[in-house]
């Protein structure tokens, strides 16, 4: 009988009872069946043609799309991408490269750019771009190819078109967003040069 077992391992026993009738209740809150369908999308940038920087901002075209479910995300022919309302992670990164020259002079390079991913809404004003900015990347060095990278978890309200920019200040002599050709082995038109991946969480 369990009179008969020493008090410590009662005591135990009506425990461990109590814990697996709490784990086998139809009423847990630890596993909440999902209620939204899984929405997601991974696009990136590859270029097609040898594209020079300019001064200033400089939008990413994103032109492929790597892998994606749902109708949340819709990847739009300017290279921006629609959200639909609701809670995003978003992470991303772009990265620009100088022009492959022997005579390429180390001594002339820019200070480091960096990436920004921003309301289009905003694009024709540089400050309210800025301040409004969804995610700012690191500051990243054009020589070595080291990309600017932001991740970010955003609540959009309404629906929203999002783009990437760079910039790397006035002096973008030799850079380039996209470079397909330099590789002997002929045109690359392949290496992501930015990239977006925005995934849905359940609100």
């Amino acid at each position: 009988m369990l009179t008969h077992w020493p008090k410590p391992i009662y005591v135990c026993f009506l425990l461990s009872s109590v814990l697996l009738a709490g784990c086998n209740s139809s009423t847990s809150t630890h596993l909440r069946p999902s209620t939204v369908e899984d929405s997601y999308a991974f696009l990136v940038e590859v270029g097609t043609s040898n594209q020079a920087m300019k001064p200033g901002l400089n939008r990413r075209v994103l032109n492929t799309v790597v892998s994606s479910a749902g109708n949340d995300i819709e990847l739009l022919d300017d290279g921006c991408v629609r959200l639909q309302p609701g809670t995003y992670r978003l992470t991303g990164f772009s990265e620009i490269t100088y022009e492959p020259r022997a005579d390429a002079n180390p001594e002339t390079l820019p200070l480091p750019g960096y990436c920004f991913l921003y309301e289009k809404r905003f694009e024709s004003d540089r400050q309210k771009l800025i301040a409004n900015a969804v995610a700012t990347g690191n500051p990243s060095q054009s020589i070595y190819m080291v990309p600017s990278r932001f991740d970010t978890i955003a609540v959009f309200k309404e629906d929203v078109i999002l783009c990437i920019g760079h910039q790397n200040g006035q002096d973008v002599t030799d850079l380039y967003l996209t470079y397909i050709d330099g590789d002997p082995a002929g045109q690359s038109t392949t290496r992501p040069m930015a990239q977006l991946g925005a995934v849905r969480l359940h609100d």
